[in-house]
């Protein structure tokens, strides 16, 4: 072996070492009990299937946010964030996408604050090991991802929790969505929603379809429900003075009619969470194929006045020529109608549409 080949070996042992040292280092942090089994070692046994060597790519992608309005409150604030980031954990062609809509009276700075703690705790796996490593750990390795999400997930909310922001009544939304090659992984916590667009050819014509990928958290589901009783809480909708219900199943204390929030997982919402809300993400994955087309993330804004299938077939609309800037301007003023023929409020909306191309 020859003074260069020699040197070659000896660099990449040490890189090796050092890869093992830090993620041991990682492991003992008590933030993420989610990455050791009982052993103490990292979860590393359930792989899917390996992936193709081509796939869609994400083509382009748009973003719009727009404002509310409240009557009698003209200093209302967009209380909606987001993020697009691209070779996300510097992975070449990894695209990190995320809504959060924040409620309560510290909404906006709780939103703002998970859009800038949210991808910094996920990106934590670029400091574990190399960057081929990483690549290969979320392309290869389940129950790798998803630990790494739900354990960026509970470091961010305990980050919220030493931010000096009041959390009593305020809180957020979250939905995130990472892809790259053919792997599409979305995680929510409340009820901004993900669905993805499907164009599927019948004879000479094609139709769009629309298949929701997260679920709203909604205190009325089963799972929901069980969860918020256990923890002494009640739900049921807001009822007026004659005891009329009004609106949506909300989270309440049992015996005080407080705090009220319409979800029953969220970000934040310190009292919500003694009844039961948690900020615990659930997570979904989907191999994207070629019918695959669009993706679409929003804030209720968005979808508590559009189906998922007005919404792609509204998106799919720009998906030949490829604008998607477009195409987000177009969902939000069909949003904006909606809202206005519905009611005098209009929710803050905030939209991204992901087009892919084989």
């Amino acid at each position: 072996m020859c003074i260069r080949d020699r040197l070659h070996s000896v660099v990449e042992q040490r890189k090796k070492l050092e890869e093992r040292r830090v993620m041991k280092q990682l492991m003992s942090n008590s933030m993420f009990p989610w990455l050791r089994n009982e052993s103490g070692m990292l979860t590393n046994s359930k792989y899917s299937a390996p992936l193709s060597k081509t796939y869609p790519r994400v083509s382009s992608y748009g973003v719009s946010s727009q404002m509310g309005v409240v009557p009698k409150r003209p200093n209302k604030l967009n209380q909606d964030a987001y993020f697009a980031l691209e070779n996300f954990m510097d992975i070449d062609n990894a695209y990190l996408f995320g809504i959060m809509d924040g409620h309560g009276h510290f909404g906006r700075e709780v939103s703002t604050l998970v859009k800038s703690k949210l991808p910094a705790n996920l990106a934590l796996a670029s400091t574990v090991c190399q960057k081929d490593r990483v690549r290969d750990l979320f392309l290869t390795d389940e129950s790798f991802r998803e630990s790494l999400v739900k354990a960026a997930y509970a470091k961010t909310n305990s980050e919220l929790v030493t931010a000096g922001v009041d959390l009593s009544h305020s809180g957020t939304t979250s939905v995130t969505a990472f892809t790259c090659e053919s792997l599409l992984l979305c995680a929510n916590v409340g009820d901004s929603r993900a669905v993805i667009g499907s164009l599927e050819y019948q004879s000479t014509e094609h139709r769009w379809r629309a298949n929701q990928i997260t679920v709203d958290h909604k205190p009325d589901l089963e799972e929901e429900y069980k969860r918020i009783i256990s923890f002494n809480g009640r739900v049921e909708p807001y009822k007026d003075a004659t005891g009329k219900p009004l609106g949506p199943h909300r989270v309440w204390m049992k015996t005080k009619n407080s705090p009220g929030l319409a979800m029953s997982r969220s970000l934040g919402d310190i009292a919500a969470s003694k009844v039961g809300v948690i900020a615990v993400p659930d997570i979904f994955e989907l191999t994207i194929q070629n019918k695959h087309k669009i993706l679409i993330i929003a804030s209720d804004g968005i979808w508590g006045v559009l189906s998922n299938e007005q919404a792609i077939e509204i998106a799919g609309g720009y998906y030949e020529i490829g604008e998607a800037n477009l195409a987000c301007e177009a969902l939000v003023r069909a949003a904006t109608v909606e809202w206005k023929r519905q009611s005098e409020v209009i929710d803050d909306i905030t939209v991204i549409v992901i087009f892919f191309n084989q």
